[in-house]
């Protein structure tokens, strides 16, 4: 997993049209779980509303969750200056919400999309299911920073019924384990940038893995090395 860090620019998933649209990492928070927030600015993104290629706005300041970061990007871009504004939001953000404020959802180019599915999420998961609950749990898990085994990735169904044989182990009540042992990863992942969204298990009415050795809600942007098309 690349670290991240202050000036680095990462290319993002923007709508069509806007491909030349950037983010750059302000800063880096950690906070006590082990997790970060990273602070950044998105360059020429669509401006809220816009359609036209051109009709781009510089966002000055953007708090995300390092797990919603990671989902939000899908490859490194060498480096960009930040607006001057970043470094007084970035100030009076840290003063105003001792730096913990940040959006949990990933960036697709359009902060009112992001602000509506962050007010949902949070709505979601209020008044949810114990489904909903479950899948707020492993998120944080995940964000904690547990280290899973992301590898060896199986080659063939011999290897791949290895790691369901090691999972059948597992009292169903094991997620932590169940996690650990398949390689689940917050974000997508390899050059690819593979997603549960693309996996054959993965059920998006329900947001669920359906691999029975598996069996949890799990995000749409997670990945394991259980992935399979």
């Amino acid at each position: 997993m690349d670290l991240l860090a202050p000036g680095q620019t990462w290319i993002y998933r923007p709508p069509a049209g806007f491909d030349s649209s950037r983010i750059v990492i302000g800063a880096v928070v950690p906070l006590a779980d082990n997790s970060n927030l990273v602070c950044c600015s998105v360059l020429d993104a669509p401006r809220d509303g816009g359609q036209t290629p051109g009709d781009t706005v510089n966002i000055l300041f953007l708090p995300m969750t390092e797990s919603a970061f990671r989902a939000s990007v899908v490859g490194q871009d060498g480096a960009r200056l930040l607006p001057t504004e970043f470094q007084g939001m970035f100030d009076q953000w840290l003063s105003e919400t001792g730096g913990q404020a940040a959006f949990s959802v990933p960036f697709t180019g359009r902060l009112d999309t992001m602000v509506d599915l962050e007010f949902a999420q949070r709505e979601r998961l209020k008044t949810g299911s114990s489904t909903e609950r479950l899948l707020a749990e492993v998120g944080k898990l995940l964000a904690s920073g547990l280290e899973t085994r992301t590898e060896p990735f199986p080659k063939n169904q011999q290897e791949f019924d290895g790691i369901l044989g090691e999972l059948r182990q597992l009292k169903s009540n094991d997620v932590y384990n169940r996690l650990i042992i398949a390689g689940f990863l917050d974000h997508p992942h390899g050059p690819d940038q593979n997603r549960c969204m693309e996996c054959i298990y993965f059920l998006p009415h329900k947001t669920w893995c359906d691999l029975p050795e598996i069996d949890l809600p799990v995000e749409s942007y997670w990945w394991c090395r259980l992935w399979k098309v």
